[in-house]
């Protein structure tokens, strides 16, 4: 993200170039979105060569009353895990990268007429 961030500043920056750096960048997120458990190795490696805990703490789970009209489905994560990887991990992914396409959208139509 760093080295985007710094091509797109420059002051010699080619719009071509910029826009296959950010549609690669956009790829490169996506796909690190799907890779999960790499990401979790490295972080566990790190996290030991700090001594900082790494695991992922399981809380009680909550009683809560049935509807009639309820999926078994509808059931909150109780894995620690879990939780992080759909209400963090991929919910940041996510937003970096829909804010991404929305910033450039116009970066990318001025791209297709020249």
């Amino acid at each position: 993200m760093n080295a985007v961030s710094k091509m797109l500043q420059a002051k010699d920056v080619d719009i071509h170039k910029a826009v296959g750096v950010l549609q690669n960048t956009i790829q490169a997120l996506s796909a690190y979105r799907d890779d999960f458990d790499q990401v979790k190795r490295t972080a566990q490696n790190i996290a030991e060569r700090w001594g900082v805990q790494s695991e992922f703490t399981e809380i009680r789970k909550r009683r809560m009353k049935r509807h009639f009209d309820e999926l078994s489905q509808d059931e909150r994560l109780s894995d620690g895990e879990s939780r992080f990887r759909i209400n963090v991990f991929n919910a940041s992914l996510d937003i970096i990268n829909s804010q991404l396409s929305q910033r450039f959208t116009s970066m990318r139509e001025t791209n297709k007429l020249f």
